[in-house]
């Protein structure tokens, strides 16, 4: 059968496999009118997620330069008419706003404020001039993301949070509002008096994201908890929650309310997200243990000192010690967890010893399990017998580098391996402690890993700059089982010379699909050539 008549069940399938290869996405449209017709619609149904995600080049301004013009010729005449931003004498070949899906003011707001910084035309530049307090950039977005909303034939995720607080436009009064925000399927908020619509419209709503960033005091900005415990409450079918807020600021009945509403999501509810969420000694573990269908738990920058497992309403502040010394019997009544397959505790101060049960229960199910800033956790050495069943592992590693091995060595099934390093995001901003501090070395850990590893590991990402000699790399695939290997990623070690290349050469030639480093001097077109017979893709 020909290309140009596959059956569009075939196409959908083609196209979603190709869903994050946008070269090859924009080579099919070229194919004929109907694979263009068909491809075009998903590649403009995200387009400012896509323009975020480029690396800061020339190639990213002309594309967010291209993304916002093409947008401004559809503008209303009357609204093209004042601003004059553009002058252009051919009309695209599709109405490109119709397609969006996602509207991100945020995202949107960001590409405008790129866009007018390289537009130097003389009317752009009159009209910014003269336009009141010089919100160019304001008043632009504003427009488009009007614009962008009633243009739309159907908007699956409409997302409002904002990196500061600032006006933004009322979507849910714009014509025919309700008709498309009543089919919306992701809600992101950070502001109440949306919020308070989203309750009476939006009532599908399976992956919603409440980000309520914690204020210095009260006589700040002060957010109630009450519509958003409206608008969760409000929804059928609710499947993910991301929730971030300080429960301190909060008095003991809006705490409850929010609880309570969430509560009535037990049986939907698959994915929880805590971020920034302090419990002290008030984590909800009762609570929780009665999604019984939870299979994704993530926790970052959290703070859990105790829990109180049947009775989360207890007053803040209140640290009952006969009360906590009663915990663990009744932790032990918890029948729950024995669906969570994925488990994340990033840059959280966490005594795992209070969460035990969660780990045991989850021990069989868990299949990925991410742990970030490991200084944090205390007590992890003595809980690795929990995870055996992990088919995947992200670590960020400092100089506690021998409790990854003690996990690896545990994780029987374990079939990739991510290592970032943990003291990226600790010393970026002090520069005495990293004057302090001798760069961190990596021969010991990858002796140690290669030796723990077990036979169905396929993937290795060392993505740090930590040095190690040859003879390390060299150790670590002897002992690790290197012809099962499929992908090495070693893409911020500076240092990676050709020494270390022939090692790779040398145990993985002829199975290794895909190998990731870094350009180092030493490379010569000899053994860039050596490695491309050997190995199918490298990337250097």
């Amino acid at each position: 059968m020909a290309a140009a008549s596959l059956p569009e069940l075939c196409l959908e399938r083609i196209f979603e496999y190709l869903r994050y290869d946008l070269k090859t996405q924009y080579s099919c449209i070229l194919i004929n009118r109907y694979w263009c017709s068909s491809l075009i619609a998903m590649l403009w149904e995200n387009p400012f997620e896509m323009i975020k995600t480029k690396n800061k080049t020339k190639d990213n301004v002309r594309s967010n330069t291209y993304l916002i013009n093409t947008y401004l010729i559809y503008l209303p005449k009357d609204t093209q008419i004042p601003i004059e931003l553009h002058e252009t004498s051919k009309q695209p070949l599709f109405n490109y706003a119709s397609f969006l899906r996602y509207i991100s003011i945020q995202n949107i707001k960001n590409s405008v404020g790129k866009w007018a910084r390289f537009n130097e035309t003389p009317k752009f530049k009159t009209f910014s001039s003269n336009l009141e307090n010089n919100d160019t950039i304001g008043y632009i977005a504003e427009v488009l993301i009007k614009h962008l909303f009633t243009s739309s034939t159907y908007l699956k995720c409409v997302d409002l949070c904002r990196e500061h607080l600032c006006p933004i436009p009322s979507v849910y009064e714009l014509p025919n509002a309700e008709t498309k925000l009543s089919q919306l399927q992701i809600f992101k908020c950070d502001d109440d008096k949306m919020t308070r619509f989203a309750s009476k419209i939006s009532r599908d709503i399976q992956h919603l994201e409440i980000r309520l960033k914690a204020k210095a005091s009260f006589d700040q900005y002060y957010i109630p908890l009450k519509d958003f415990a409206m608008l969760i409450r409000a929804q059928r079918n609710l499947r993910k929650i991301l929730i971030q807020y300080s429960p301190t600021i909060y008095s003991r009945d809006e705490n409850v309310c929010l609880w309570d509403n969430l509560m009535n999501h037990t049986k939907s509810l698959v994915n929880i997200i805590f971020v920034g969420v302090k419990f002290g000694f008030q984590f909800p573990l009762g609570c929780l243990s009665k999604f019984h269908n939870l299979r994704r738990l993530t926790l970052v920058d959290c703070e859990i000192g105790n829990v109180y497992p049947l009775d989360y309403l207890l007053p803040f502040f209140d640290e009952d010690d006969d009360y906590q010394d009663n915990n663990p019997l009744l932790i032990r009544d918890i029948q729950s967890f024995h669906q969570v397959e994925f488990l994340s505790i990033r840059t959280s101060k966490i005594d795992i010893n209070k969460i035990e049960i969660l780990f045991r229960q989850a021990a069989n199910s868990l299949r990925s399990l991410e742990l970030l800033d490991l200084d944090h956790l205390k007590n992890l050495e003595s809980f690795t017998q929990f995870f055996s069943n992990i088919t995947r592992l992200t670590v960020g590693i400092n100089a506690r580098w021998k409790i990854v091995v003690s996990i690896v060595k545990s994780a029987n099934l374990l079939q990739e391996l991510y290592v970032h390093d943990e003291r990226s995001e600790i010393f970026r901003n002090n520069l005495i402690e990293r004057y302090m501090y001798k760069p961190m070395t990596a021969d010991s850990f990858l002796c140690e890993v290669g030796k723990a590893m077990g036979e169905q590991v396929y993937m290795f990402r060392f993505t740090l700059d930590w040095y190690f000699y040859p003879n390390s790399l060299n150790t670590f695939l002897k002992r690790c089982n290197a012809k099962r290997l499929k992908i090495l990623d070693f893409r911020k070690c500076k240092f990676f010379s050709n020494e270390h290349l022939n090692q790779v050469i040398e145990f993985c030639g002829g199975t290794l699909d895909y190998l990731y480093c870094e350009y180092h001097h030493t490379f010569t077109p000899t053994d860039l050539s050596r490695a491309k017979q050997v190995i199918r893709n490298v990337n250097c």
